[in-house]
C-alpha cells in the first residue's frame, strides 16, 4: 500500500467535503483521527507497525467516503433523518445538546450523571465533548459525529491484521484483513452512529492482549476496558470479564498451575448469565430499553416472519435458533434493497460473506486436520464467541454481537486456506445448498 498516495486522496476528498460543506471543522477533525489512530497504533503494535497503519489509512478513508455518501443520500436532518438505526437520531440530538452546554465540565457531568445516558456514558462523553469544541470551530454537524464511528471502525483492522499473522504469513494476513474490512457488517456499520462499533474496538483490544506476551501485568488493562465497555453499554461490560477469566486460565495453564481449574466458575456462571440474559434483566430495572431492543429484533429480523417466529420458541432452542440465525441477517440477503437503495448493498454482501465464514466452520466436524489448526488460544476464544452469540440472541441484531467477528473470521479463514481445493469446491456446493434451503424455509414459513 502506497501511504503517501492514501494521505494525499485524504486530503483531497476531506477538503473537498469541507467546502461542500463550509465547515472547517470536518477537516480539522479528520486530521486529528488520523494523527490519533497512528499514535495509537504506533504505542500498541511492534510487529509490522507501518503495514498496520498504512491498514488505517486506507479504511479510514475508504469507510469516511462511504460514511459521508450515505449521509449524503439518506439523511436530509439528522435531528429527525438517519441512514440505519433509529438509535442514531436520539444519540445525535443528545450530543448535540451536549455541545451546548456552558462548559467541558458540565458535559463530563452531564454525561456521567443524566439517566438518559445512564447506559451509554462513554458514548455520550465522546460524542458530547467533540460536539462542545465543534461548536467553537463552526458548529457541530452530523458529519463530524460519524467521523468517531469512521475512527472505530477503521482502528478495528490493524489489529485484525496483527493477529492473523499468528496464523497465515503476511501476505496472506493482510488478505484476510482485506476480507474483514470490505465484506464483512464491518463496512456497513461504518456509516451508522451506534456505540456497538467503539464496543467492537475495546473487544479487538481483549483480543489482541492473548496475543501478547503472558503476563499478570496484563490484568489491569483487562480490568480497564471492561470498564470502558461497561460505560459504553452494561450488559457488554460484565461481558467482557470473561476475557480476564479466560486469558487467566490460559495463563495459569500455560504454567502448569493445579489452580487454573478455580476460574472454570467464574466464566461458567458469566456464560450463564449471558446465554439466560440476566444480565440485561439486571440492567432493565434502570432503564427500559429491552422490550424496545427485543421488538426492534423483530422488525430487523428482516422483513420476514422467520426470525420473528424464531424469537417465540421455547427457551435454549431459540437461543441456538436465533443466534445462529443473527450470524444471516439481513435474511434474506437482498430483503430492504428495494426500498432503502444502494447504500444497503454492503449489508447484502456481508449477509451473504458472513454465511460462508459459518460454512466454513463445518469442515471441522469433518476433518481432524483443520481442527487442529485451531490453537487452544484460538479455541478459547472462539467458545467465548459463541457465548456471546447465544446470550445475545433475543436480540436478533448484527451489530449487538459484530464485537467478536474477527474471532469467528480468523477461526474460518484457518480452515479455509488450510483446506484442499476439492475440499473448498465441496464447500461451496455445500454452502450454496444450504442457503437455498434457508430460502425455501423462509418462503415456506411466510406463505
Amino acid at each position: 500500500m502506497n501511504r503517501t498516495l492514501i494521505l494525499v486522496l485524504s486530503v483531497l476528498f476531506f477538503s473537498l467535503v469541507m467546502f461542500l460543506e463550509h465547515r472547517l471543522s470536518i477537516f480539522i477533525w479528520a486530521c486529528f483521527w488520523i494523527f490519533t489512530g497512528r499514535l495509537i497504533i504506533s504505542t500498541t503494535i511492534k510487529k509490522y507497525k507501518t503495514t498496520s497503519v498504512n491498514v488505517f489509512y486506507l479504511f479510514f478513508l475508504i469507510y469516511s467516503i462511504y460514511s459521508i455518501a450515505c449521509n449524503y443520500s439518506y439523511v436530509s436532518s439528522p435531528l429527525v433523518d438517519y441512514f440505519y438505526a433509529k438509535d442514531s437520531v436520539h444519540f445525535y440530538n443528545y450530543a448535540s445538546m451536549l455541545g451546548e452546554l456552558p462548559t467541558m465540565w458540565n458535559v463530563i457531568l452531564t454525561s456521567f450523571t443524566d439517566f438518559v445516558c445512564a447506559d451509554w456514558k462513554a458514548f455520550a462523553l465522546i460524542s458530547g465533548m467533540i460536539a462542545f469544541v465543534t461548536n467553537h470551530i463552526d458548529g457541530n454537524s452530523i458529519i463530524v459525529q460519524k467521523l468517531i464511528i469512521v475512527f472505530f471502525s477503521s482502528m478495528i483492522l490493524p489489529y485484525v491484521f496483527i493477529i492473523a499473522t499468528h496464523y497465515f504469513d503476511k501476505r496472506k494476513a493482510l488478505f484476510v484483513t482485506l476480507l474483514y474490512g470490505f465484506l464483512s457488517y464491518s463496512l456497513f456499520y461504518s456509516a451508522v452512529l451506534v456505540r456497538d462499533v467503539p464496543i467492537g474496538f475495546c473487544f479487538i483490544l481483549l483480543i489482541y492482549l492473548f496475543y501478547t506476551k503472558q503476563s499478570l501485568s496484563k490484568v489491569p488493562l483487562f480490568l480497564a476496558l471492561s470498564v470502558i465497555v461497561f460505560l459504553f453499554r452494561p450488559e457488554h461490560g460484565i461481558f467482557s470479564l470473561i476475557f480476564l477469566f479466560a486469558y487467566l486460565y490460559l495463563y495459569l495453564e500455560e504454567n502448569d498451575s493445579k489452580y487454573k481449574f478455580v476460574l472454570v466458575l467464574p466464566i461458567f456462571l458469566l456464560a450463564i448469565l449471558a446465554i439466560s440474559n440476566q444480565i440485561g434483566n439486571f440492567f432493565n430495572m434502570l432503564n427500559t430499553t429491552s422490550d424496545v431492543y427485543l421488538g426492534y429484533s423483530k422488525d430487523v429480523a428482516s422483513g420476514d416472519s422467520l426470525g420473528a417466529s424464531l424469537l417465540k420458541l421455547p427457551w435454549g432452542i431459540r437461543h441456538i435458533a436465533a443466534g445462529l440465525f443473527s450470524q444471516t441477517l439481513p435474511f434474506p440477503f437482498y430483503v430492504g434493497l428495494d426500498k432503502e437503495g444502494l447504500g444497503f448493498i454492503p449489508l447484502s454482501i456481508a449477509a451473504l460473506f458472513w454465511f460462508f465464514i459459518w460454512a466454513q466452520l463445518l469442515l471441522l466436524l469433518y476433518s481432524a486436520k483443520l481442527r487442529a489448526l485451531i490453537d487452544r488460544r484460538l479455541f478459547v476464544l472462539f467458545i467465548i464467541a459463541l457465548i456471546l452469540i447465544l446470550g445475545a440472541s433475543v436480540n436478533a441484531d448484527t451489530r449487538r454481537i459484530m464485537a467478536i467477528n474477527p474471532i469467528i473470521l480468523i477461526a474460518s479463514m484457518n480452515v479455509y486456506l488450510g483446506a484442499t481445493k476439492t475440499m473448498r469446491l465441496n464447500l461451496a456446493l455445500l454452502t450454496l445448498f444450504l442457503y437455498l434451503s434457508l430460502l425455501g424455509m423462509y418462503f415456506v414459513i411466510k406463505g
